[in-house]
């Protein structure tokens, strides 16, 4: 799951290297407008919903794993 969540901040993200420890304080391009592509990609990548609080947390990679993980994928 870390993997398909590196790869969908990588489309998000061109240009940037994405890994476990990336976040929106190590991507300067990390803003408001991103973090709802992140949730749109979150959502169709991995067939969830997310609620708008859901969203608000998705600030780094491991919050994004942790919040897929917490809905049982």
């Amino acid at each position: 799951m870390e993997q398909k969540v590196i790869e969908i901040l990588q489309r998000v993200f061109d240009g940037y290297e994405i890994t476990l420890d990336s976040s929106s304080e190590t991507i300067a391009d990390w803003d408001s407008m991103h973090q709802l592509n992140i949730a749109f990609e979150i959502e169709s990548e991995f067939g969830v919903s997310l609620e708008p609080d859901e969203m608000t947390l998705l600030k780094t990679v491991k919050q994004i794993v942790n919040l897929l993980n917490s809905k049982q994928l």
